[in-house]
C-alpha cells in the first residue's frame, strides 16, 4: 500500500515529533508527587508509545520505523539550535531559560539509544502478540517502558548519581509511566477502532476508483474492425458438354 500523505499522516508524525523533542527538554527536570520524584517529561514520552502504534496501524511498520528515524533527527536538529544560540547572550537571565535549555550531551545521547530500543520494542511486541488491540498495546507499552527507563536511567546517570538516588529515580519513573501507559491504554481501546475503520474506507475508495479506471480504459479503447476479405469470386465458365457440341455440329 502506497504512502498516503493526507492530514492524518502529517498531525500524527508533527505531533510525534513534538512529543519526543519536548520530552528531552522536560527530562532535565524533576517534579515531586508524593514521595515519587519522576522527570516532568512521565506525561509528554508515553505517549509516542500511543501515537507509534496508531500510525502502524494505518500505514504499517516500514512507515513507523522511518517516523522513528524523523523524531531523532529532529531532535539532533534541536540539540544543534540550542547549542548554537547558548553561546549567544540570550538565555541568561532571570527567567531561567539557560537552566531549562541547557543541554547536556550525555543526557541526549541517553535518550536516543532509550527512544531507540524502547520504540522498536514496542513495535515488534505489539505485532507479536495475538488478540484484543487495547491488551496488545497495554503488554507491549509496559514491556516497552520497562526498557527504556532502564536504559535512560543507566547511560544518564550511572557514575554521576549515587546508587540509592538512581534506583529511587528508576522507580519514580517507571510508576508514573506505567500510570500514563494505563491511560493512553484507555484512550488507544476507543480511538483504534475509528483509525481502522477510516483505514478500511479509504482501502475500499481506492478499490473503487482502480474498478472505475480500468472500466474507463475499457471503453476508451477503439473496437477492432474486421476487416472484410474482398475475394474476387472466380467467374465460372458454363460446361460445354458432349451434347451440345453435337448438336453444333448438326446445325453446321
Amino acid at each position: 500500500m502506497k504512502r498516503e500523505k493526507n492530514f492524518y499522516y502529517f498531525l500524527v508524525m508533527i505531533v510525534y515529533i513534538i512529543c519526543f523533542t519536548t520530552s528531552l527538554i522536560l527530562s532535565c527536570r524533576t517534579v515531586s508527587i508524593g514521595n515519587l520524584t519522576p522527570t516532568a517529561s512521565f506525561i509528554i514520552y508515553p505517549m509516542t508509545y500511543f501515537l507509534a502504534i496508531l500510525f502502524a496501524e494505518r500505514y504499517g511498520k516500514k512507515e513507523t520505523i522511518l517516523l522513528f528515524h524523523y523524531a531523532v533527527f529532529a531532535l539532533i536538529v534541536s540539540v544543534l539550535f540550542i547549542t548554537i544560540s547558548s553561546t549567544l547572550p540570550v538565555l541568561s537571565g532571570i527567567d531561567g531559560l539557560e537552566a531549562i535549555f541547557n543541554m547536556d550531551y550525555r543526557l541526549v545521547f541517553s535518550s536516543i539509544a532509550a527512544f531507540y530500543i524502547s520504540q522498536f520494542i514496542n513495535l515488534e511486541i505489539y505485532y507479536y502478540i495475538n488478540g484484543f488491540r487495547g491488551f496488545k498495546f497495554l503488554i507491549s507499552s509496559v514491556i516497552a517502558a520497562t526498557v527504556d527507563g532502564f536504559v535512560f536511567t543507566f547511560l544518564a546517570y550511572v557514575g554521576a548519581i549515587s546508587f540509592d538516588l538512581l534506583i529511587q529515580r528508576f522507580t519514580s519513573q517507571y510508576i508514573v509511566n506505567i500510570f500514563m501507559v494505563i491511560i493512553y491504554t484507555i484512550l488507544f481501546t476507543y480511538i483504534i477502532d475509528s483509525v481502522i475503520n477510516n483505514k478500511n474506507k479509504q482501502i475500499e475508495k481506492e478499490i473503487k476508483l482502480n474498478e472505475v479506471k480500468e472500466t474507463e480504459k475499457k471503453v476508451s479503447k477503439p473496437k477492432k474492425t474486421v476487416k472484410k476479405s474482398t475475394e474476387k469470386q472466380a467467374v465460372k465458365k458454363p460446361r460445354t458438354t458432349r451434347a451440345t457440341k453435337t448438336n453444333k455440329k448438326e446445325i453446321s
